[in-house]
């Protein structure tokens, strides 16, 4: 699947695998004979599982944008998605979900699989600081207000940095209402 890149650049075109069972094929079956009762227990709780998890996760995001939308109370608005990634010597950036709003406000939507409430510490947080200030210094964005948008499984915990960076927080839930 061929992701728009922000502002139709020509470079920073994303490609990504979106079927899910290609995914999970190519993760997980091929090239592998184990065929145990318990193999799937075995394979859980993994890291290439949490990798795969949170791909998944991703691409379930990225097939329900109107939902995401909707649940930001987007749908009168004029709105375009992208994704984005870039940056300089100083560092480098990769958004998978923009939405642009007509109004001159960006959803950086960053997507978060786990398997309960997320917490946003202080490592993580400045990783959201750097994304943020990487994505905001581009000569389009300077005159764009950002707000963060954590989609997550089951929410965000509360604490000081969801409460500085986070303007937004969907859950799996908002993407399979209506």
């Amino acid at each position: 699947e061929r992701q728009s890149p922000f502002k139709k650049e020509k470079q920073g075109t994303l490609y990504r695998l979106a079927d899910p069972f290609m995914i999970f094929y190519n993760q997980f079956m091929k090239g592998r004979s184990r065929k145990g009762t318990n193999s799937w227990v075995q394979i859980s709780g993994t890291p290439t599982w949490n990798a795969w998890a949170g791909l998944a996760f991703e691409n379930v995001c990225m097939h329900h944008v109107l939902q995401v939308k909707e649940a930001l109370k987007l749908t009168a608005i004029s709105t375009e998605e992208s994704a984005w990634r870039g940056g300089d010597s100083e560092g480098q950036a990769q958004i998978d979900l923009l939405i642009e709003r007509a109004d001159r406000i960006i959803h950086v939507c960053e997507i978060k699989f786990s398997k309960g409430i997320f917490s946003i510490d202080k490592n993580y947080a400045s990783e959201l600081r750097q994304k943020l200030f990487i994505f905001g210094q581009q000569p389009t964005n300077k005159r764009m207000t950002l707000f963060l948008t954590m989609i997550s499984t089951f929410g965000i915990q509360p604490n000081e940095y969801s409460h500085e960076l986070v303007q937004n927080e969907l859950t799996l839930e908002d993407l399979f209402v209506g």
